[in-house]
């Protein structure tokens, strides 16, 4: 898990790089990423049994990520930053996604900070962004938006 408040370092299972301690990347198609908005929901499909891939959905369906944040990273890093680097840089950038989002300090019970980011192979295709999202820290799927605490409902998204 990484590291600050209400942070799921990664999504989904997650095979973890030894040679660095931290969660790798996911191989992404560089279709999701041109086509992905904030406020989109993402479930996670199987490839046979490995690699698992995000795919968008609508949001009344089942779905474990709703995107509250997309990071451009190709200006920061010219070639492949290495795991570690890709999973702080996440960390970091991703950290107040989930506030700056809802427009509020408090959200539902269970509900972190995730992010998604590219495997090296994904990052040779093009993909240079993460994606931030919200979701429930059990990382079951849900279906509808995710609710925060204290705010109307309807008045936080754009």
């Amino acid at each position: 898990s990484g590291g600050g408040v209400g942070f799921s370092a990664s999504s989904v299972p997650l095979t973890v790089d030894p040679a660095v301690g931290v969660p790798g990347g996911f191989d992404l198609a560089p279709g999701l990423f041109a086509a992905i908005r904030k406020g989109d929901c993402m479930a996670w499909s199987a490839r046979s049994v490995s690699p698992v891939t995000p795919v968008r959905v609508d949001c009344a369906a089942p779905h474990v990520d709703e995107v509250t944040k997309i990071v451009n990273l190709g200006g920061r890093f010219a070639d492949w930053p290495g795991v570690e680097v890709l999973h702080t840089t996440a960390r970091d950038v991703c950290a107040g996604s989930m506030r700056e989002y809802v427009g509020a300090l408090d959200v539902g019970p269970h509900q972190v900070v995730g992010s998604v980011r590219p495997d090296e192979a994904s990052w040779e295709r093009g993909v240079r962004a993460v994606v931030c999202t919200i979701r429930s820290d059990d990382l079951a799927a849900r279906s509808g938006r995710f609710v925060v605490a204290g705010v109307v409902a309807g008045a936080v998204r754009s």
